[in-house]
């Protein structure tokens, strides 16, 4: 189910929101015996589709309490549950006592599921909600990995291996690799796609991909905190109005943030059973709120059932209205529809345009609009219709979209899905020898591409992020000022969770290179204060927090967010160093003094050190210290702000005594 509509539960939000795992996956490296449980629940897809939405509800709740209560039972007070995302956990334990976890969560999971299931759908170890539809007994996906089965070199090759352990039955891996290749055709024939019809984009495509991937992940799972925040105000304020507003606003944010995504040859997706007239219905408020158009929407009465992914279907239909009403017209009136047809679930949108081309045309049409440093719109529309084996037809007034129909998947029977499997292999070794041919030097294509041409493919959307994030924070603070003090403290958490997507955002725009300063007197205490407020929930576990700022510091010269990203940028370096070599003592501190004509602003922590050949390298565009991440781009924006602001910045630093970064930043004397 989509983290849009779950409700608010009390032993989910016990585990951690979504993302908040992400900085502690370095702890699992340093442990000397551990095991990984990796529980995934779309194997349960299926039966959400027979008994609803609020059976899933059900299912992640009493998932959440068997953790809680198996941490009590069989683990320690050192064991870490993280919840990645809505519907995805880990638990990392000590190995002696993974199995009887594993016992006491299958036990449990099936005691609970299964005694809410009506006794006349049970019959044989299955369930049959009808004579026609019969379903394995459902049962917990757990992969367990321990230190036996590495050593791993990296976080992301432990949780490769997680996956690949979930997937031990037969059925389930066999429907994961029939998703896998089907994502790697698609992926090969977008890459094939670019060589043929604009070969000069693909260095700029494979530079972008590897910078921007690690801050991508980043600002996703701050975005995973936002929205959940958002979603929990939006259910405790009175006016519903207030909260459609944050909904929308995280919602536009999530697309622009997954359309800077889609830009990298990176698909992913699970396909499912998706109603088409339930998702028109349900982003028909982000269309009409964010997007300058007049836009009605005329759903089907019955269900028009696609087999597609929900999210990235609803980020096409956004990619495609948003190409639409940004084409320097007058204010659109379009019409949004959908029907069942023959073989697919179509989309029809109508209105007073003419878009006529066919399927080269737009492919041409898209790379163009990429290529040319606009918004890449319907570059990602393109590409998310064809992911999922969509059909377009582009005509004069009106535009259809086909997706296959939804057909039942009956499991059991393997030989069909091996035979699928063995087709597409061949299909992508195929695609994979072309694209070889027509690439025989890719691994130096992108070596020597200008960085502000690589930002370029995606600048337009970042600014739009930036630009949404500060408005959710000018939103919250509003409302915090207004609001009683039982709710305040939610606004000011939202308030700090917008303002740090809105600088990890910021990071990515400012390696175009293009950065217009207009330094004022700014309060540095009240900075270095807001970034205290976004680190509170991202340091709990991790650190202990030290402050020692001055109270009474002169105003310095420079701007709100360029002085909050540096400090921003360096205290997130300091807070991953710590997760990573987890010391006795564990402490971030922030520290601020005047020295004459200039403020000092220190950011120190007792981590491991940095080693000498990065210290020698630290304002590289990409040279980053986690091991998880392509590049990193925090020290080279930390760099490029302060010759900006005329500051300066000096790293202390050695083997087992922890990293000081002190910068300098001038005090304003009105000029």
């Amino acid at each position: 189910m989509s983290p849009d509509n779950r409700q608010s539960q009390s032993a989910l939000s016990k585990l951690g929101k979504p993302g908040q795992a992400a900085l502690r996956f370095g702890e699992l490296l340093s442990q000397e015996s551990w095991a990984v449980l990796g529980i995934g629940l779309n194997d349960f897809q299926p039966l959400v589709e027979i008994y609803g939405d609020a059976w899933q509800d059900q299912m992640l709740e009493l998932v959440a309490e068997l953790l809680l209560s198996g941490r009590d039972i069989c683990g320690n007070p050192d064991d870490l549950l993280a919840r990645l995302t809505g519907e995805t956990f880990l638990v990392i334990t000590q190995s002696p006592s993974a199995a009887p976890w594993e016992v006491e969560l299958r036990k449990g999971f099936r005691d609970g599921v299964v005694a809410n299931l009506p006794p006349d759908h049970l019959r044989d170890g299955m369930i049959c909600p009808s004579p026609a539809r019969r379903l394995p007994m459902p049962s917990l996906a757990i992969g367990i990995v321990t230190d036996q089965d590495g050593p791993f070199v990296n976080p992301r090759d432990l949780l490769e291996k997680v996956t690949q352990a979930r997937n031990q039955n037969e059925r389930p891996a066999l429907l994961f690799d029939l998703n896998s290749l089907t994502v790697t055709a698609n992926r090969l024939r977008e890459e094939i796609q670019v060589t043929e019809y604009a070969p000069t984009l693909l260095p700029l495509i494979e530079r972008f991909t590897e910078v921007i991937t690690g801050p991508i992940h980043d600002l996703r799972n701050g975005l995973n905190i936002l929205y959940e925040e958002a979603r929990r105000i939006s259910e405790e304020i009175p006016d519903p109005a207030q909260g459609d507003v944050l909904i929308t606003a995280a919602r536009r944010s999530r697309f622009l943030l997954e359309t800077c995504s889609e830009i990298r040859f990176r698909g992913v997706g699970t396909p499912h059973k998706v109603d088409l007239s339930e998702l028109l219905i349900n982003n028909r408020p982000v269309w009409t709120q964010k997007l300058d158009a007049d836009i009605t929407v005329d759903t089907s009465p019955e269900p028009v059932e696609i087999y597609a992914d929900r999210s990235q279907t609803a980020h096409a239909l956004f990619s495609l209205l948003s190409w639409l009403t940004g084409r320097e017209k007058e204010r659109e009136k379009i019409s949004v529809t959908c029907r069942d047809g023959a073989d697919r679930g179509e989309v029809i949108i109508s209105g007073d345009f003419d878009v006529a081309m066919d399927e080269q045309a737009l492919i041409k049409c898209s790379l163009a609009q990429l290529q040319s440093a606009q918004r890449p719109s319907l570059y990602v529309f393109q590409k998310l219709v064809a992911r999922y084996g969509g059909s377009v037809q582009l005509q004069p007034t009106e535009i259809m979209l086909g997706f296959p129909k939804y057909q039942w998947q009956d499991v059991r029977s393997a030989d069909a899905l091996v035979e699928q499997i063995g087709t597409l292999r061949s299909e992508v070794e195929s695609l994979k020898t072309h694209l070889d041919r027509v690439l025989v030097n890719r691994a130096e294509v992108s070596k020597d591409v200008p960085m502000r041409d690589v930002i370029g493919l995606g600048s337009q959307v970042i600014a739009d992020l930036v630009d949404e994030f500060g408005r959710i924070r000018q939103y919250a603070e509003r409302r915090r000022q207004e609001a009683d003090k039982g709710q305040r403290a939610s606004w000011e958490s939202l308030e700090a969770s917008s303002h740090f997507c809105q600088l990890l955002a910021a990071n990515l725009l400012a390696l175009e290179g293009e950065r217009v300063f207009s330094p004022r007197a700014i309060d540095v205490v009240g900075v270095v204060e807001s970034v205290r407020r976004m680190l509170r929930s991202k340091i709990e576990g991790i650190a202990e927090f030290g402050w020692n700022v001055e109270a009474d510091l002169p105003p310095v010269r420079a701007t709100e967010t360029a002085l909050a990203q540096v400090v921003l940028n360096l205290a997130l370096n300091s807070l991953e160093e710590l997760a990573r070599a987890r010391p006795p003592i564990s402490r971030l501190s922030l520290a601020a003094q005047r020295v004459g004509d200039v403020v000092q602003i220190a950011i120190s922590d007792t981590g491991g050190g940095l080693p000498a050949d990065v210290m020698e390298q630290l304002f590289r565009q990409t040279i980053s210290t986690r091991e998880h991440m392509e590049g990193g781009i925090g020290l080279h924006v930390v760099k490029s702000i302060l010759d900006e602001l005329d500051g300066e910045i000096e790293f202390r630093s050695a083997a087992g005594e922890g990293t000081t970064a002190t910068i300098t930043v001038p005090i304003w004397k009105g000029n």
